[in-house]
């Protein structure tokens, strides 16, 4: 009878070892876990010995292999790293998954926001915001996004306003000039040319300068929106 026992033992033993998946990573680390999805940047397992526990995510780049229950083996190589601004290093982590690797994270280049190695756009900025897990600090880029928009949006008008005017006003007065004739002298004045240049100079020299203060003060805003971003906290 206790012959039989064991052999059972041995032979459960074998079955178990054999339904788990088997990660390698690359500072050799191997864990025997369950695998529940293989994505397009991560792995998300579980602990083979707590299946029902917390949920893992490990980055791919993190990854040598994965070999499977059924024998089958995922290699992985090493995508290309992003380049992001110096950050604090961080983890996240909440009460249900758990990360092996630092969140992505938002690097300035100049007047530009990058993410994941590809500009940040508007919507995009956007939504990483609404999304952010920390409320307090999601209030405060919010707050700062809105004053963004509202320096992109005159820097715009001050733009156009001060070209369109800088271009009209010399070309209305000097119309006006060519039509308004002297009729004792027979010529023209080119007094309204004159005050077309000097109001056409005038507003567009402004409209340039405004729009370059609020491009600055827009530029700013997003600066510190990736560094609330990136405090993780």
């Amino acid at each position: 009878m206790r012959k039989q026992i064991v052999t059972f033992l041995f032979f459960a033993n074998i079955l178990c070892y054999y339904s788990q998946d088997t990660i390698k990573f690359r500072n050799n680390e191997v864990k025997q876990v369950k695998v529940s999805e293989v994505g397009i940047n991560d792995v998300k397992y579980r602990r083979f010995d707590n299946p029902e526990g917390p949920q893992y995510i490990a980055n791919k780049n993190d990854i040598s292999f994965i070999k499977y229950q059924n024998g089958h083996k995922d290699t992985f190589g090493i995508a290309a790293p992003a380049v992001v601004a110096s950050a604090p290093s961080v983890s996240q982590s909440s009460p249900s998954s758990f990360s092996s690797s630092a969140p992505r994270l938002i690097s300035v280049d100049g007047s530009r926001l990058v993410y994941g190695g590809r500009g940040l756009g508007d919507s995009k900025l956007f939504r990483l915001i609404d999304e952010y897990q920390y409320p307090k600090t999601k209030t405060i880029m919010l707050d700062h996004f809105k004053t963004y928009k509202k320096y992109k949006r005159n820097q715009y008008i001050s733009g156009f306003v001060g070209l369109g005017v800088g271009v009209l006003a010399p070309y209305i007065g000097l119309m006006t000039s060519l039509f308004s004739i002297d009729p004792n002298s027979g010529s023209s004045d080119f007094t309204p040319f004159v005050a077309g240049i000097a109001i056409g100079a005038t507003v567009g020299i402004t409209g340039g300068v405004l729009s370059s203060i609020c491009k600055h003060k827009r530029t700013a805003e997003k600066r510190e929106i990736a560094r609330l971003y990136n405090e993780m906290k």
